[in-house]
């Protein structure tokens, strides 16, 4: 079917094509029914053109091509067992929900792609397109980051707030799985999702510093003749140490017990890990404020 013009109604409705299928830059200037079509090996619908097509009930068992389609409104709610091509597709409606006999649109191990896709309504949940993005010219991250931020955008222009944030913490968690561990961004984004998972969980970070005050306080501790009594006490007490940690974390008032020896080193870096998480603590405050 390859430049087909289908100027009227097209039914396919009910279908199957036991072999590889193809129409590419065909034009359905009308309705193209290809629900509950069976494909049950690759379609490619490459550089297409619809006015509206409906995929629903459909089973693409192969490769499915919509690469460079153009349509106004795109409804699949079918499944894909392998693939996903959307790629430089520009697609007025694309909805992306599952069928009404299915839990998911995609396969478990089924890739989705979507570099340089624009769409202007976009109807998926996130939860059936999770793991799912994929690209084929590249294994670097940076072709896949628009594909998370055009989803996120989506996400957040349909008021999907929880869809949007596991978005973007699926996002930087392949970045940050891209990079290499010699690469300073790496062990920022380790840190990062360490302690608040790349800041929409304030809780974990704030458990994260009452711990770290606390290992440093046993360390402090546990060493012997590490801190220093300004008042000639002997030996601080876990109390005292507890004291001395909160303080040196947080840079506030004098205290009365200081560090000697090499101990000073452990305690400039816990002054610098306490300016670092109490900044972290205040970007993450403000980003759920405003």
């Amino acid at each position: 079917f390859w430049r087909n013009q289908f100027l009227a109604t097209t039914d396919f409705a009910a279908a199957r094509a036991d072999g590889e299928i193809s129409f590419n830059r065909a034009t359905f200037a009308d309705q193209a029914h290809f629900a509950d079509f069976t494909f049950a090996q690759a379609v490619h619908f490459t550089n297409a053109i619809f006015a509206r097509a409906d995929f629903g009930g459909s089973y693409f068992r192969k490769e499915a091509d919509f690469s460079g389609v153009q349509a106004q409104t795109l409804r699949f709610n079918a499944f894909f067992n392998r693939s996903l091509d959307l790629s430089r597709a520009a697609i007025g409606t694309l909805d992306l929900h599952p069928s009404t006999q299915a839990d998911s649109t995609f396969a478990a191990s089924a890739q989705l792609y979507l570099q340089q896709a624009y769409f202007e309504r976009l109807r998926v949940r996130w939860a059936h397109v999770r793991h799912r993005l994929a690209t084929a010219d590249s294994v670097s991250f940076a072709a896949l980051d628009p594909a998370y931020n055009s989803l996120r955008h989506h996400f957040l222009a349909q008021g999907l707030k929880d869809d949007a944030i596991a978005c973007e913490i699926e996002r930087l968690d392949r970045q940050r799985r891209a990079l290499s561990w010699a690469a300073p961004k790496r062990w920022g984004l380790e840190l990062w999702n360490l302690c608040s998972r790349y800041g929409t969980a304030p809780l974990q970070l704030v458990l994260c510093i009452l711990s770290s005050i606390l290992l440093w306080a046993l360390i402090y501790r546990l060493v012997p003749s590490t801190l220093r009594s300004a008042n000639g006490d002997e030996r601080p007490t876990f109390a005292d140490c507890i004291g001395f940690s909160i303080h040196t974390f947080t840079r506030t008032d004098p205290y009365p017990w200081y560090a000697t020896g090499k101990l000073k080193l452990f305690a400039t870096f816990q002054t610098l890990l306490g300016w670092a998480s109490i900044g972290l603590l205040l970007a993450v405050i403000l980003a759920h404020l405003l």
